[in-house]
């Protein structure tokens, strides 16, 4: 059985999002799916950056992406962003990837697909300066909590 898609709750294009002709930049279709990333960890009580101490975060920066832009989003469109893991994690794993799809919204029971991808993260500290302070094992509650969506029937 094939993983389900975590969707975020949909939301329309701002008019900051679009150029003069109304048509949104690509780049905001990436920020779309990580919002659904960000709302995929709050929604289990987890966050996608935590302060580990001393000016230090932890999180998952991007080492890969991926996009595939199907159709255009314009202004006032409904979007749907959908976010799911690749596969699931196992203990003192450190990288996690996505996949992620946008629609717009025609209908209740129609959509259009305006892009598509993936992208692969890796568990590390940055220290204040903005340095990678190398991988790290993905803390266990964030690969159950990976593992409680993926597995669920």
């Amino acid at each position: 059985m094939e993983t389900p898609f975590y969707t975020l709750e949909d939301f329309s294009v701002r008019f900051a999002e679009t150029d003069a002709a109304g048509l949104v930049h690509f780049t905001h279709f990436l920020r779309w799916a990580e919002n659904a990333e960000g709302d995929f960890f709050r929604t289990r009580g987890l966050s996608v950056l935590e302060k580990t101490g001393a000016g230090t975060l932890s999180g998952f920066p991007r080492v890969a992406v991926r996009a595939n832009f199907c159709a255009p989003a314009r202004y006032a469109d409904r979007i749907r962003a959908q976010i799911r893991p690749q596969f699931c994690p196992e203990e003192n794993a450190r990288s996690l990837s996505w996949e992620f799809r946008i629609f717009r919204v025609e209908t209740d029971e129609s959509q259009t697909l305006l892009s598509d991808g993936t992208w692969k993260t890796v568990f590390a500290s940055v220290s204040r300066d903005g340095k990678i302070q190398g991988g790290n094992n993905i803390p266990d509650n964030i690969v159950q909590a990976v593992k409680n969506f993926f597995y669920k029937k």
